[in-house]
């Protein structure tokens, strides 16, 4: 949008005096780097050119070229020129760039950005790591060839990240303009021959005398490419903090403030956004199999999946692997609704996908935990039977949990509420000291029955399970415990539950002690990237799962916040479960450096595009959905309802 108060007219006095004017904005307000280096000149038969860049004068220009976006390209950053971007060079009059060798050197330069500003910021903010239960010290590896590469552009763009940005009003701009006076006549700027051109968060100010010199002319912030930087900034920042368009459009259009339009907002998600994330997790993953290969371990998974809506009417699963002993995300699948039959095989169709995505990577998988799920046990056992299918515990402990809160609610068997903890803890007691023994563990399970009765001797088929392992009570507790009685309701209820068949029939799957608690963390941190009942396409959900996954990974292991003593902070909370207040401990805040790492991406790559820009709708082949789309008034012709009148007026 351009804003023109007046056009003065020039005059031949005036274009006699062009070799006198003032050229500083050339190079004090070119918002293209100082790398650019302009290779042609406009000449001009009938008008004089200017003896600093070869443009014809400012008065010449005013005439010939009557708004700002018509000026000849080089004072906007818009001609051809020949850019160094450290080994590269890049023709940007047609805006394609060549590919070949150039590609690969600008993806591996990107590759090298990561490699190395990662691998500080992991030494920065963990420190030294155990090579096997934490991030390790160098998360990717860099090669020799790329550590001695140009680094001019690094620091282009980290002194872009680094610089502080304010929020100014434009009337604030003006009294500055005003104070401005010609070079030539040394007149007064007059506000009426300010000519403004807004692009997004960017306004472009050209400042003219009364006489119609070019006095000054202004940006309030330099491009990259054809892309403002606050915009780019902008459009990169908000996925990476959790927000969408909708949101920061809102905030800005409550405070008058100028930002990019949505359309462009997507276009940067497109082009620069989107490859840069898929580029970073896919570096991110091949290093988390390298160690693994490089381990000759077998896998040890816990899979878990997230709807995007708490209700039926999701549209997304989200299914991740974690591996348990570095607590990593490996893998990840997002599932639409409509590749599937019906809403409860998405997530059967997710850890499928996950699955076979590893099993093709060569990776031998020793346990799986997962949640108790029939499906996915009855898919493992057909597909997959050399796995070790683990149940989480928590999962199994809560089934426990909720069926005996709900008998004890019955008549005759409130006695039952007592020991509802004390059973949920003999799970996990079981569970813990198994020792992978799935025999020893169901009996151990069953001796609950014995114990409420105060019977702590008995016979079982393992000695070992003779008798229960706790020290033997003083008269004095024996007296105080409220014991159940031998075939009394509340005895029968309590038996019900543990001796249940599809409970036995599972407890052997909590023989590997799994706890998959890691992955309800990591449920959290992937709400704050993609919110419930938040719409988002394909490519946008593969991104910001991406995004999460990043943070995720690169967040675990922290250390401990103590203060100022060395003695360790805590923070209590209500537990639910109990019910009682409990004590956490609290980690070290993150540091979210990586953020600082994918933005420095996002600004090579709008300069050089060398990751392609691959959607999934593009790998996809035809259309996922079962049914064809149709014309949407046919749709709605077809609509039966009392408001029919209203929609047909619509058509």
């Amino acid at each position: 949008m351009v804003t023109k108060h007046s056009h003065p007219e020039c005059n031949s006095t005036n274009q006699l005096e062009h070799g006198r004017e003032d050229a500083s904005f050339i190079s004090q307000n070119n918002p293209v780097s100082t790398s650019v280096t302009v290779k042609e000149k406009v000449e001009c038969d009938e008008m004089v050119p200017c003896r600093v860049c070869g443009h014809p004068c400012s008065v010449c220009l005013k005439s010939e070229y009557p708004r700002p976006s018509q000026f000849p390209p080089d004072h906007y950053g818009y001609c051809r020129k020949t850019r160094t971007i450290g080994t590269m060079t890049e023709a940007t009059d047609n805006g394609i760039m060549e590919h070949g060798d150039i590609v690969v050197t600008s993806v591996k330069k990107i590759s090298h950005t990561l490699h190395k500003e990662v691998r500080s910021n992991i030494n920065e903010s963990h420190g030294k790591r155990n090579p096997v239960n934490g991030n390790e010290k160098h998360l990717f590896d860099s090669h020799d060839d790329d550590a001695n590469e140009n680094d001019d552009d690094n620091d282009e763009v980290s002194s872009l990240l680094q610089i502080k940005k304010f929020i100014v009003f434009e009337s604030c701009i003006d009294d500055i303009l005003n104070c401005l006076t010609c070079n030539i006549c040394k007149c007064p700027i007059e506000r009426s021959s300010t000519i403004k051109e807004y692009r997004g968060s960017m306004i472009m100010v050209s400042v003219f005398c009364p006489d119609g010199h070019l006095v000054k002319q202004w940006s309030s912030q330099p491009l990259r490419g054809e892309i403002p930087v606050v915009d780019l900034l902008v459009s990169a920042a908000t996925p990476f903090a959790g927000q969408s368009y909708t949101q920061i459009s809102q905030f800005a259009n409550f405070m008058n403030l100028q930002i990019q339009s949505e359309k462009a907002y997507e276009t940067v998600q497109r082009e620069i956004v989107l490859p840069v994330v898929d580029h970073s997790w896919n570096v991110m993953q091949d290093h988390i199999f390298r160690k693994i290969k490089d381990s000759n371990c077998f896998l040890r998974l816990a899979g878990d999946c997230r709807y995007d809506s708490s209700d039926l009417n999701a549209s997304y699963c989200t299914y991740s692997l974690l591996e348990m002993e570095t607590q990593e995300i490996v893998a990840f699948v997002n599932i639409k609704v409509t590749e599937t039959d019906s809403l409860s095989k998405m997530e059967v169709e997710g850890f499928r996908k996950c699955m076979l995505y590893l099993i093709e990577k060569g990776f031998r998988i020793e346990i799986l935990a997962t949640a108790r799920h029939d499906q996915i046990e009855s898919l493992v056992t057909k597909e997959f039977p050399e796995i070790d299918h683990q149940f989480d515990v928590w999962h199994l402990e809560k089934w426990v949990r909720k069926e005996l809160l709900q008998k004890s609610k019955t008549t005759g068997c409130e006695e039952l509420s007592a020991y509802i903890k004390a059973v949920c803890n003999h799970l996990w007691w079981c569970v813990a000291n198994c020792q992978g023994d799935k025999q020893w563990l169901k009996e151990s399970w069953v001796s609950i029955l014995h114990h409420v009765l105060n019977e702590h001797s008995f016979e079982g088929e393992i000695v070992t399970c003779a008798g229960c392992s706790h020290e033997n009570l003083s008269p004095k507790e024996a007296r105080e415990k409220k014991w159940l009685k031998r075939g009394s309701k509340a005895h029968n209820a309590l038996k019900e539950v543990v001796q249940d068949k599809s409970l036995l029939k599972d407890i052997g799957n909590l023989s590997e002690y799994c706890n998959i608690s890691n992955l309800d963390v990591y449920h959290r941190v992937l709400t704050k990237y993609v919110p419930k009942r938040q719409d988002f396409d394909l490519d946008h959900m593969n991104c910001r799962t991406a995004i999460a996954i990043i943070d995720h990974n690169m967040s675990q292991n922290r250390d401990k916040k103590v203060d100022m003593h060395g003695i360790g902070v805590y923070k209590t909370e209500f537990s639910k479960v109990v019910p009682n207040m409990e004590a956490k401990p609290v980690n070290n805040s993150k540091l979210y450096k990586w953020v600082a790492v994918l933005m420095k991406l996002c600004l090579l790559q709008s300069q050089t595009m060398a990751i392609p820009i691959e959607t999934v709708t593009a790998r996809s082949k035809g259309n996922i959905a079962s049914v064809q789309p149709q014309n949407k008034a046919d749709v709605v012709s077809k609509l039966r309802s009392r408001f029919k009148v209203v929609y047909d007026q619509m058509l």
